[in-house]
């Protein structure tokens, strides 16, 4: 199942760590963008996968 979050320590609160992958590229048409990966361990509800998104 998941990690537990810690305790709540009110609207800051730290919950558990993952990975957030990215990369940034200077494309041929000016404009910069980046690449997040985010990993999601195994789940009840589903499988382990990634999630992806680039921002321009």
């Amino acid at each position: 199942g998941c990690r537990a979050p810690g305790p709540w320590t009110g609207v800051n609160s730290h919950g558990a760590p993952f990975p957030i992958f990215y990369t940034v590229r200077d494309c041929s048409d000016g404009v910069i963008r980046v690449g997040y990966s985010i990993y999601f361990a195994h789940d009840v509800s589903y499988k382990n996968g990634w999630e992806n998104v680039i921002v321009s």
